[in-house]
């Protein structure tokens, strides 16, 4: 019998990988490896409805029972993968060892913490449980960080009643993502739902549900969470020949330096980058089932990430972090569009509750086409000129 095509990660990139193998003609045995010992779940829900229903909500399941038996998988539940040797060929895990004819690495990430600050994190369903049980009315919470998740988390704990207090080195919210002066736009979002922003600040020290921070701002908090990024999990990989510099290091087939080897998801260099989104992860796995089965590759899609946050679905395709930003308005409730350019060509663009006027820019953005050509549709003028916008620069809800 030959060897399997072993999974380690049953995360949203392992599953979708499984899927497409079976869905492309792969017959051959599947070993997928979960560290977790629950079912497969979705991660995006829990740092919002999850996190808003405590104790009382469901695991969010990628599959139901009859799907899951459907795609003839062994699963590895509650199994950490502890080594890779690549010239063996065997996965080391803590429940023995496994050979694979070829290994996808899908670990996804581990959250950093702030050193010396006590305090929790949201990764998983069981950090999602934990901290849902600490939010109630009246309590107040200091997250420390205010980047996509950070800013879910903030939103989620406002809705539950908390006073909410959002922390951040960088001057708004979500900067690395959209930029300066959409991330002011996010700050407006926050501080109309009684968030307390503390911004360009950092925590200068910390104790048992005190901050103070480098602003002179003294916090005592009931809840502290860390949303200060995340690090690739790769330190089971040491010693396995990989290029891990920043992750595992692919090409943009999910190769990795070492034949034999994928990488899928968040953990993954992917082709010079690191894109930490569901729908970077999807995409990447169904190019790496591709290749496994000898299938042609689905041509790489506009980059598309979204987030939810106090009832807002924030929508952004392609380079968001472009320097050229013209800002429009959609609709007849005028919902926010901002318009990202680089020498003149759309690359990006981020919607306030717009995804009419968002999704159908994918064409555009891929075709190069001038932002001037497509900036009439919503009425959109460059940034330099947003103090002559009678609207303001309030975001739709």
């Amino acid at each position: 019998m030959s060897a399997p095509v072993v999974v380690v990660g049953a995360g949203i990139g392992g599953v979708r990988t499984v899927q497409r193998l079976r869905a492309w003609g792969h017959d051959g045995r599947i070993v997928v490896i979960g560290a977790e010992p629950h079912r497969p779940y979705k991660r995006p829900p829990l740092s919002k409805d999850v996190l808003a229903g405590g104790e009382l909500a469901e695991l969010p399941e990628l599959l139901g029972a009859e799907a899951e038996d459907a795609l003839d998988v062994d699963w590895w539940r509650g199994v950490r993968a502890r080594a890779l040797d690549t010239r063996r060929r065997v996965v080391v895990t803590d429940a023995g060892d496994v050979a694979y004819r070829d290994v996808v690495v899908a670990t996804g990430v581990v959250a950093r913490r702030v050193p010396g600050l006590p305090g929790l994190v949201l990764r998983t369903w069981d950090d999602a449980q934990l901290l849902g049980r600490q939010l109630a009315p009246d309590r107040v919470v200091a997250v420390v960080g205010a980047g996509v998740l950070g800013c879910e988390i903030a939103a989620t704990a406002a809705r539950v009643g908390c006073e909410v207090h959002l922390v951040d080195v960088a001057p708004g919210p979500m900067t690395r993502v959209v930029g300066p002066l959409v991330a002011a736009e996010i700050s407006a979002l926050h501080a109309e739902h009684g968030i307390r922003l503390h911004l360009a600040t950092s925590v200068a020290v910390g104790g048992f549900g005190r901050l103070e921070l480098s602003d002179g701002t003294g916090l005592d908090a009931d809840v502290v969470v860390h949303a200060v990024g995340v690090e690739p999990d790769v330190a089971w990989l040491a010693g396995s020949g990989l290029d891990l510099a920043g992750g595992v290091v692919t090409d943009g087939r999910g190769r990795a330096s070492v034949a034999g080897v994928h990488a899928v998801g968040d953990v993954a260099v992917w082709d010079g980058r690191r894109h930490e989104h569901w729908t970077a992860a999807l995409e990447q796995a169904d190019v790496v089932a591709a290749d496994l089965v000898g299938r042609e590759l689905p041509a790489p899609p506009v980059p598309y990430w979204w987030s939810d946050q106090h009832g807002v679905t924030l929508q952004g395709l392609g380079d968001t972090a472009a320097p050229d930003v013209w800002f429009g308005r959609w609709g007849p409730q005028r919902r926010r569009v901002a318009l990202y350019a680089r020498d003149g060509v759309l690359v990006g663009a981020v919607g306030f509750a717009a995804p009419a006027a968002v999704m159908p820019l994918r064409v555009p953005i891929q075709q190069g086409v001038p932002v001037a050509e497509v900036a009439p549709r919503l009425a959109a003028t460059p940034a330099t000129t947003l103090a002559t916008d009678p609207a303001g620069s309030t975001p739709a809800g």
